[in-house]
């Protein structure tokens, strides 16, 4: 990726000043291919991004689920003979387990269209508003 980059600075500064006409170089087609390209990468940094954010979330999740189960297990073999304890651990536990708690990695209130949909909205007028 850095690559890249350092190709295109090269590019963009050597070639509009060793040559004396850059025209050549930046046509309809370069713009149309470097517009396709950058939409394409957005939309991949946009899609790796919701993918982190979806296995922290479920990472997160699991590790708590694990250390509700563990904690369980220890308290139900500390209270063996209390049945009514032991109900009461059960209940709690499974509560925690399954209850679902929102940890922050995902929202429901974000933006789900991507990043491309955001700019066109921002960049064409509101029809009928």
């Amino acid at each position: 990726m850095l690559g890249v980059v350092v190709l295109n600075i090269f590019l963009y500064t050597g070639l509009i000043f060793f040559d004396k006409n850059p025209d050549k170089y930046f046509t309809v087609q370069y713009g149309v291919a470097k517009i396709v390209f950058l939409s394409l990468l957005s939309y991949a940094i946009g899609f790796a991004s919701k993918n982190y954010h979806i296995y922290a979330q479920l990472e997160t999740v699991n590790i708590h689920r694990k250390n509700a189960a563990n904690t369980m297990s220890d308290l139900l073999v500390a209270n063996p003979d209390k049945p009514d304890v032991r109900a009461e651990v059960i209940r709690q536990a499974s509560e925690a387990i399954f209850k679902h708690l929102p940890i922050g990695h995902i929202t429901k209130t974000e933006n789900q269209s991507g990043p491309i949909a955001e700019i066109i909205e921002r960049v064409t007028p509101k029809i009928g508003g």
